[in-house]
């Protein structure tokens, strides 16, 4: 199996739609470039919220 096949392909998306566009839990299953940039993106932030910071640690 090559590379090319292991990764998903993304749809060509219309820049008019970008502005103002915000993550929804469906943005995960679909393949368009900007759905699939929010999904990754939101789960990056979910984790990071989720580890915390260091003061959060000392209690």
């Amino acid at each position: 199996m090559n590379k090319n096949e292991n990764q998903k392909q993304i749809k060509p998306v219309n820049t008019n739609d970008l502005a103002g566009r915000q993550f929804k839990a469906a943005d995960y299953k679909n393949s368009d470039e900007v759905s699939q940039g929010l999904s990754e993106t939101h789960e990056q932030m979910s984790d990071t919220y989720q580890e915390g910071t260091i003061e959060d640690t000392n209690r």
